[in-house]
């Protein structure tokens, strides 16, 4: 059996199929194009998503996450976000004041009311999107929101957006 595969993003999606007869291959072309389109759709959106969190951030730095640990303090009740700590050392302020390195803050916990929040590892490289978050409890700046973090790759993409921001 043959399968028809389509990429959708980071996805891959095979759908079976018994012949790739030249007019299923158009099809599939066309589906291609069209799933293109809402890609692009996407990021649109996406920027717009991007630009309402670098508004509202204190911080916006470049880095490189040297160490992560556990502070140990948990208060074991419902939600806890079972605080982690993360130092990045900044590589380049895309916004905000100059720091060598920063203390993020991020939930260790699966719980239901963190469970979308990114979670950093040491050596991890990216674009850090920050704020203080003083109703968590935490000193700290936290980056909760899953567009709160983005990869190496988006660097230019957020300075752009950062410059727009101002």
């Amino acid at each position: 059996m043959r399968r028809l595969l389509i990429s959708a993003g980071i996805s891959l999606i095979a759908f079976p199929c018994a012949a790739a007869s030249l007019e299923e291959l158009k099809a599939g072309q066309q589906f291609q194009a069209q799933l293109n389109f809402v890609r692009a759709s996407i990021a649109v959106a996406s920027d717009k998503e991007i630009k309402r969190r670098l508004a509202s951030a204190e911080l916006v730095v470049y880095g490189r996450v040297s160490r992560v640990w556990d502070p140990g303090e948990h208060n074991g009740g419902e939600n806890d976000p079972d605080w982690r700590l993360a130092l990045i050392q900044v590589g380049e302020i895309l916004k905000g004041d100059s720091f060598k390195s920063v203390l993020v803050a991020f939930p260790g916990s699966g719980d239901i009311r963190w469970y979308r929040s990114p979670r950093f590892t040491a050596g991890q490289e990216g674009i850090w999107i920050l704020r203080h978050a003083f109703e968590l409890q935490t000193p700290d700046y936290t980056a909760l929101d899953p567009l709160d973090y983005q990869p190496t790759s988006e660097l230019e993409r957020i300075k752009k957006l950062c410059r727009m921001n101002l």
